[in-house]
């Protein structure tokens, strides 16, 4: 099942295409580091299933800017583990190898993360990289705020922080 693209058009130019979609060649080389990063882990005799390759994070919707990363996550199946815990900590002791690497892709930094399959993700979209397909994108709906709903939203903001603070300071408040 295909989903649509994002239905606003503020994405990187760098990054997706007039449609939304991730540029073909930045689709081709994310393909080409999973499978490298894939294979190093398989070259180190760790069995690893892989579900899937996600294209995901902040870049994906109206939030992003000039410091978000590229966010790869290699979706596998972590029931072949018996000890699930001690694959999840090495592929995070991986994950902070691979940043040292310094990798760019249209010179943003790319991250490299192991999830699997069950665990909840939260991101304003995914994009496979193995069905070159969007599997999910927030529904967002672009609203120009009226000078009185951003005054109203910047209480509101105000308040919510010193509810924060005061909780900190006192939890049983």
């Amino acid at each position: 099942m295909s989903v649509p693209p994002p239905n606003f058009c503020d994405l990187d130019d760098k990054i997706f295409d007039s449609e939304g979609r991730p540029r073909v060649e930045i689709q081709d080389v994310l393909v080409r580091i999973s499978s490298d990063v894939i294979s190093e882990v398989q070259g180190m005799d760790i069995p690893l299933k892989v579900c899937d390759v996600w294209f995901v994070g902040s870049l994906m919707g109206p939030g992003w800017d000039e410091e978000s990363d590229i966010d790869l996550h290699i979706i596998y199946d972590e029931s072949i583990y018996p000890q699930p815990g001690l694959a999840k900590g090495f592929f995070a002791e991986f994950k902070s190898l691979f940043s040292e690497r310094g990798i760019e892709v249209a010179n943003r930094e790319v991250e490299v993360y192991f999830q699997a399959l069950e665990d909840p993700m939260y991101t304003p979209g995914v994009f496979s990289l193995m069905s070159r397909e969007y599997l999910y994108t927030y529904p967002y709906e672009i609203v120009v705020a009226t000078p009185g709903q951003e005054e109203e939203a910047r209480y509101i903001a105000q308040r919510m922080g010193e509810l924060v603070d005061l909780a900190r300071k006192d939890p049983q408040a």
